[in-house]
């Protein structure tokens, strides 16, 4: 391939378009329709950083020892799990219709690193990472390029969920975010490669 600003556009393109509609997008909505859109934003920037910064760095090693699907079945799970958690709690909740969840409701920092950084692994951005870098040999323009995408879909995606937010309110906010990962995890555990 040609010189880094090539593998830079070529990457960010691929990554960006590859998230499009992927389940840390979706993970990424309904965490920005809970709570703070700037926790997320930055909770995800930093998984971004760490799970695109070892994709690309290590990729090849990672692809070659630690199947996909492992990390597949264990992001799918950890969704459903989420989704089913949250909506019992939300459906089980006492208070009326407008009222916040109690505590733990909102995401924080450290919620949004550690949600973002399973359904990244072993995602098809995280392959798409791990395959620039092998083929251009230039681990840190694909890790930058990769962040920079994620980033860039996740300011856009926490927009479209604080508009979501502004029409959703305290319980029917809480059931659709839990629903959306619930969803996420279905068809990470379904969905053909």
């Amino acid at each position: 391939m040609g010189g880094e600003l090539e593998i830079f556009a070529w990457t960010f393109a691929l990554v960006f378009l590859t998230e499009l509609g992927d389940k840390t997008q979706l993970a990424v909505l309904a965490l920005s329709l809970k709570g703070n859109r700037v926790l997320v934003l930055l909770g995800a920037f930093l998984a971004f950083s760490l799970i695109n910064g070892l994709s690309s760095a290590f990729g090849y090693l990672l692809f070659t020892f630690i199947p996909p699907c492992l990390l597949r079945l264990a992001s799918g799970i950890a969704f459903v799990l989420v989704g089913v958690a949250g909506l019992a709690l939300e459906l089980t909740a006492r208070g009326e219709e407008g009222a916040e969840p109690g505590p733990g409701g909102k995401p924080s920092l450290l919620g949004s690193f550690t949600l973002v950084s399973l359904a990244e692994l072993g995602d098809k951005t995280q392959l798409a990472t791990i395959s620039s870098s092998a083929l251009t040999g230039s681990a840190l323009v694909v890790a930058l390029a990769a962040i920079s995408a994620l980033t860039a879909m996740t300011a856009l995606t926490c927009a479209l969920g604080g508009r979501l937010a502004g029409r959703l309110h305290g319980r029917k906010a809480g059931l659709v975010a839990y629903a959306i990962f619930l969803v996420a995890g279905a068809l990470t555990l379904v969905w053909p490669d």
